[in-house]
This record gives structure tokens, C-alpha cells and sequence, in this order.
């Protein structure tokens, strides 16, 4: 293979991923600089092709061993035989929360294993996935904890010239203010400032932005130290 592989999860079932991923695989660009494949199910994603409207060729591997660069077909590996059957798409099911957890521990360790250079998700239902039976996988973020052994991490949006780290997620708002302490703080910044130089960026420079919308209005700018 001479372009990165990358594992796309197709989230839950029941969910939109299946319509994201044949509607995605249809614009060329995204096999320019990468080969992509599916890691989740033939039939939802069938069934995708035909409520979209969309003529796209599926086609089931056995490994990803047996991935080939391609552009005119969406490689699907499939870690669970899941029974289309049953699924009603728009409603939360514990077949499909533990679906969409297995499609994502599939590809997880696949990059554990250096199979694969990155992964892409598509949605999951938290509520599906609690129904399954995963309550402490609250979500992506959670599960890469647990498959990994990760004590400390947050989630990071990332664009051309701007990187966002999350200090929480998936709290209400009551929590989320009550975490505001300065050694989760600190915490978060030590892992953000350490990521960033692991990434090649050096002396990184992190801003932290006011839990109050007001906080730069006639304040001071107090100056953390890493410990």
C-alpha cells in the first residue's frame, strides 16, 4: 500500500453514519492522499445506497490485509455478523450500541497493532451504547481511555493555524463549572503543551479561554507555570 490506510467507523447503525459514508465515498478527493475503508456493516451500508439514491459498488474484506487501493468501490470489513433485520433507523437499540462500540474496538486495534496509519468516526448514541451495556464509555474519548489505559486526556478540535482542547465534555453545565480548579487546569495544560511539542511544535504558545464570556473586560491576565 503505498498511500495511508485509514479505518472509518460507520457509528451506530441506526444512526446517520451509513448515509455519511457512501455520500463521503462518492467525491474522489478523499483517495488523493490516503486509502480509506469502512469498518462496520455491508447491508446498513446497502441499504444507504438505496435510500440516498446513490450507485456505489460495496464490497466486503475478510481482513485488512485484503484492502486494495481503489477508488470505485467502499471496502467494508466486518467485525460482527449485525441482523439488518431488526433495525429501525432513528431508534436507540442496545444491538446497535454495541455494534457501533465493536466497530470502533476493531479499528482502535488495528492502529494498536500499526495496521493502520489513522481512524475516522462516524456518530455513535450514547444512550445506545449505555443500553449495550458500555456505561463507563461515555464516548469516543472514553473507550480510546479504556482500550489504551490512559488516565489523563481530553478531546482536541484542530484546524489551519488553531488547536482547541476541551478541559471537559459531556457535563452539564453546573458540573462543568464546578471543574474549573486549578490543578485539573494545570493538568489539561501540561497534557496540551506536551502533545503539541510530541507533534513537532515547539515552545507552544496555549491561551486559555474565560469560563465567562465577560472575563477579558477590564481584568487582569494571570500567567500559569507548568509545574
Amino acid at each position: 500500500m503505498s498511500k495511508p490506510l485509514l479505518a472509518v467507523t460507520m457509528g451506530d447503525p441506526a444512526g446517520v453514519g451509513a448515509e455519511i459514508v457512501v455520500k463521503t465515498f462518492t467525491d474522489t478527493k478523499i483517495f488523493e492522499r490516503a486509502q480509506p475503508f469502512v469498518i462496520g456493516s455491508a447491508a446498513c451500508l446497502q441499504q444507504a445506497c438505496v435510500q440516498t439514491g446513490i450507485d456505489a459498488e460495496i464490497q466486503s474484506i475478510a481482513s485488512v490485509d485484503n484492502v486494495r487501493e481503489a477508488t470505485n468501490c467502499i471496502q467494508v470489513l466486518e467485525p460482527l455478523a449485525f441482523d439488518i433485520h431488526a433495525l429501525e433507523i432513528g431508534v436507540v437499540s442496545a444491538a446497535s450500541g454495541h455494534a457501533a462500540v465493536q466497530f470502533f474496538e476493531a479499528a482502535v486495534r488495528l492502529c494498536q497493532d500499526g495496521a493502520v496509519s489513522g481512524v475516522v468516526t462516524c456518530p455513535i448514541n450514547k444512550e445506545a451504547v449505555h443500553a449495550a451495556g458500555y456505561h463507563g464509555d461515555i464516548g469516543h474519548q472514553e473507550i480510546l481511555a479504556r482500550m489504551t489505559g490512559s488516565t489523563l486526556t481530553a478531546t482536541m478540535l484542530m484546524t489551519r493555524g488553531l488547536r482547541v482542547a476541551h478541559l471537559s465534555t459531556h457535563k452539564s453545565l453546573g458540573e462543568a463549572v464546578a471543574y474549573v480548579t486549578k490543578p485539573v487546569l494545570l493538568e489539561k495544560l501540561q497534557l496540551t503543551v506536551e502533545s503539541l511539542e510530541r507533534w513537532g511544535i515547539q515552545n507552544p504558545k496555549v491561551a486559555v479561554a474565560a469560563l465567562n464570556p465577560h472575563g477579558g473586560e477590564a481584568v487582569s491576565y494571570t500567567h500559569l507555570t507548568l509545574p
